[in-house]
């Protein structure tokens, strides 16, 4: 009995340290991650918003996401951008962070910002989430929350 307790103890001990090391490595790792996401983010979202159709925005996606995007979709929602809010000026400080998730296909690293999006007409909430494969980073999607619009005071209202 003794001897199963002593084996039993020490396979618990590893298992310890092994997810000890795994959460160092996360927190070393995400504090990279994080800064990466971040800067791709910050130099990618004036870019994508600048010029929301289709073909500026598939320069951002990954390969193997552009089979999953209507082009004629992306279009639509750019040209109902442009009507309703007129052309992006700026964005605020961005808030949000990377994870890193294994899989059996190795690691899957994502990240999710909201800013705060300022246009001609008025200001709305976005969500942008990015993917790292490989190297490089590559947009997944922008989300432009319109139930946030904030009308600019000297901007017509559409009724």
């Amino acid at each position: 009995m003794k001897k199963a307790l002593t084996i039993l103890g020490g396979l618990f001990l590893v298992l310890l340290v092994a997810l000890g090391g795994v959460i160092g490595f996360g927190v070393v790792q995400g504090g990279k991650l994080d800064v990466e996401s971040k800067a791709y983010v910050d130099a990618t979202l004036p870019r994508v918003l600048a010029d929301p159709s289709a073909s500026n925005f598939f320069s951002f996606i990954a390969p193997k996401d552009k089979a999953k995007l209507d082009a004629a979709t992306i279009d639509q929602f750019a040209q109902k951008v442009s009507t309703s809010l007129g052309q992006f000026q700026s964005f605020d400080d961005l808030k949000g962070s990377s994870i890193a998730m294994f899989t059996p296909d190795g690691a899957d690293i994502q990240a999710k910002y909201l800013a705060r999006c300022h246009y001609e007409k008025g200001s709305v909430t976005a969500t942008i989430t990015v993917r790292k494969t490989g190297e490089n980073w590559s947009l997944m999607g922008v989300f432009l929350n319109f139930d946030t619009l904030e009308r600019n005071p000297a901007a017509p209202s559409r009724a």
